[in-house]
């Protein structure tokens, strides 16, 4: 079972922080943004290995580009480079 097959209706329950509700409306992320958010509230950060366990049909690019858009938004920060990146929770700072 997956983090979308726990997710359910609503994020599953989870509360995202002021940080994720002041930078956009959650409704507008996508699957994999969402599972993204939630892998990151449970565990602190997510990797793109991560994503790719979830929803192995994507490439790592298109798990990248939803990272980054993400971090733009002030809901992630980057840490790392290459394949040691990891995204963790909160805005720059």
């Amino acid at each position: 079972m997956g983090w979308n097959d726990r997710r359910g209706t609503g994020g599953g329950g989870i509360d995202f922080g002021a940080g994720a509700r002041e930078h956009g409306n959650l409704s507008d992320l996508n699957d994999r943004q969402m599972t993204a958010l939630e892998i990151a509230a449970a565990r602190g950060e997510v990797r793109v290995a991560d994503l790719r366990e979830e929803h192995p049909f994507y490439c790592s690019d298109t798990y990248r580009k939803d990272l980054v858009a993400l971090c733009k938004e002030g809901v992630l920060r980057k840490r790392g480079r290459t394949k040691g990146t990891r995204y963790v929770w909160g805005g720059a700072g």
